[in-house]
Parts: C-alpha cells; structure tokens; sequence
C-alpha cells in the first residue's frame, strides 16, 4: 500500500502499514487527502422509486438535483450521492460542493502541493470510528463542535443515515462578543464551570448558547428517527478541538434522562482524535470515487491516456514486428548456415563419387585387358 497523507494547513498526518504520524507539512511521495467541512457542502435530500435500477437511479438522482437545487448552471460542481433503500423508496442525499468553493479552501495546500487525489468530506469520517476505538456499531450521533463548523451526523450499525447544520462558533463569538482566540481561552479554562465566572451575566450567555445548542440536538434526533426510520438513539458523542471546561458533565444528565448515553469522542492516541480517524478513513477510501470531492486530481499517467494507449499500442506492434523480423532473420540466416553445409556436403560427396568412378574404371580397364590377354590363350 502506498503511504497516504492528510493535509491541513498546518501539518500533516502519515498512514503507512496502519500507524498514523504527525509530520511536517512538506511534499512526500504518496498519496495526498484532505477534508472538506459540512459548511462548505449544500446537501439536499429526495425520495425516489424503489424499482429503479443501479444506472436508472444515479440518472435519475442527477434529474431531481438540477430540477429541485436550484443550482447555478454558469457554476460547476462536485456532486456524490448517498442511496439509503428502504421498502417502496428510495432515501437519496446529494452532497454538492461548488468548485469555486473548493478552490478557495484549498488554495494553500494546492500551492504547495499541486494536487489532492482524495477529500472526504467531514461528516463521513466518523464512520472509521468504529473500527479505530473498537466498539459495537449501535445508532449513534456524533456532534461536531469546532471554529471551523458544527453539525451532527446519525449512524445505523456503522452506516451513514442523516447529516444535520448545527448553531455555529462564530454565534457564540458574536454573542459573547469576544474575539475568536478569547472565547477559545474562556471555554477552555471555564467552560460551563459557572464558580469560575465572576460575572454571572456572562456565563448565562456561554449557557444560554449550549442550552439551545443541545435543544437543537434533541430536535434533530427527534424529527430525524421518524424520518430515517431509526427506532432509537443509544448514543451521542461529543468532538470539539476545543477541551470545553465541564461541558459533558454538565449534559450527561440531560441526556440520561432521555435514555442516551452522552459522551466524549475520544481515541487511544496523543493525535487529535477526529484527524486521526479522517487520516485512517482517506486511506481506506481514496480510491472510493463515490465520496471523493476533490476537483484536484493529478492528470492520468500517460499510458492511461488516449495518445498514451496508443503510443503504448504502437510500441508493442513495432516490438512485435522487430522481434518477428529478428526471429525471421535468425531463421533464414540459420537455414542459409545449414544449406551452405549441406552444399558443402553435397560437393564434397560429389568429389569422393568421382573419386570412386575412376577408381573403379582405373580398375576395371586393368582388369579387360588381363581378360583379354588370357583369353588368347
């Protein structure tokens, strides 16, 4: 397998033999990834006839998006599809990223690196948590929480279900009115830890937030198990890059009182455990064109072209030939070999005949005139 790369901006993770390293980011001969962020993706989701086939239904799926997302036809898009089939329909969602979009995000990383073969996009990646923390697949939903984005993503038995926005950051930011680095010092150090606040305003801000963050949450799981046919939830892992002071403790009741299992998404690993599982699940689909969102692919290698299978073509006819021609000569200069032999052959058998014919009438006169001689008598 050859090694595999996630890319930030600021550094980089290496997939070799199953081992994830931190590195500096710096180009290695491998295979490049990355992520694209929920924000950045428009997910539309459609109902559409069971009885259609595996052609018939990408055709179709491809229709209802253009008819029904309004998208811009000026504009180009990266679009991948999600079929969920349940017992007279099927559940599709369109994940559509715009290119112009994609450019922007990964500006720094293509001027450094030139192409990217693979980016998954955010809410998958948590799928590979389950074979990194070796845990029972039960229907889960992982929250994401970060300056970067905040959505929730459902699963059923490892498999994607349903992706959802969530109130971001920057709210919070605005609400707080503190400047990003601040609010990420203040949640750190207090959190939900409301004895740390001296101005208790203040903290019913940071909790008024999360309160109807996680009132969201619960909308969500509500309206989504009726709609995606999930029974129940088991389970709701927390992930923020931001080590939020008291935040678990202070919802792990909340949620227990519903039945749900609150919890911090963690790993065995000194690396941040959401780029750890997004380093280990690009490795492990990069080849996978059905959830890869990148626009910025290296060009195929020359003897995948067209011209290049021609050349390529060319090549092995005019191999064919020279050998053919080069087995054709051996043969012909070895029969010429065997005809000069059997000519020699031929001549020199022809000289021992003449040899042998004289011999025999030099013998054979000898012989008529002693005949001759005593018949006289």
């Amino acid at each position: 397998m050859e090694n595999v790369y996630f890319l930030t901006k600021d550094y980089m993770y290496e997939y070799i033999d199953g081992r994830v390293v931190k590195k500096e980011l710096k180009k290695e001969k491998g295979i490049y990834t990355s992520i694209i962020y929920f924000k950045d993706i428009f997910n539309n989701t459609f109902k559409l006839p069971a009885d259609l086939n595996k052609d018939e239904l990408v055709i179709e799926a491809e229709k209802t998006v253009f008819n029904e997302a309004t998208l811009d036809l000026s504009k180009e898009y990266k679009i991948n599809y999600k079929f969920q089939k349940f017992d007279d329909y099927y559940l599709v969602d369109a994940f559509i990223a715009e290119a112009d979009r994609l450019k922007e995000e990964f500006s720094d990383i293509i001027k450094k690196f030139k192409y990217i073969d693979f980016v998954g996009a955010a809410p998958f990646v948590f799928e590979e948590y389950y074979n990194i923390a070796n845990i029972i697949p039960k229907n889960d939903i992982f929250i994401f929480f970060t300056p970067k984005d905040a959505f929730l993503v459902g699963f059923k038995d490892k498999k994607f279900v349903f992706v959802k926005s969530l109130d971001k950051f920057s709210k919070l930011a605005a609400i707080t009115n503190l400047k990003e680095d601040a609010l990420i010092t203040l949640l750190k150090e207090k959190g939900l830890n409301k004895t740390s606040y001296e101005n208790d305003e203040f903290f019913n801000k940071i909790e008024s937030f999360f309160s109807q963050f996680f009132m969201k949450v619960n909308n969500l799981i509500n309206y989504s198990k009726n709609f995606y046919h999930m029974d129940e939830i088991n389970r709701i892992f927390f992930y923020s890059d931001i080590k939020i002071n008291a935040l678990i403790e202070t919802y792990e009741n909340f949620w227990h009182l519903s039945g749900i299992e609150f919890k911090k998404f963690e790993i065995e690993s000194e690396y941040d455990p959401f780029e750890y599982c997004a380093t280990v699940y690009n490795a492990k689909n990069y080849n996978n064109e059905e959830v890869n969102f990148s626009i910025f692919l290296r060009p195929p290698k020359f003897y995948k072209t067209k011209s290049g299978k021609f050349v390529v073509f060319s090549f092995i006819i005019l191999m064919f030939l020279l050998i053919d021609g080069i087995y054709k000569y051996y043969l012909i200069n070895n029969q010429q070999k065997q005809i000069s032999r059997l000519q020699n052959f031929f001549q020199k058998k022809e000289k021992e005949i003449k040899l042998v014919k004289l011999y025999i009438k030099k013998h054979k006169d000898k012989f008529d005139k002693r005949k001759r001689k005593y018949c006289k008598y």
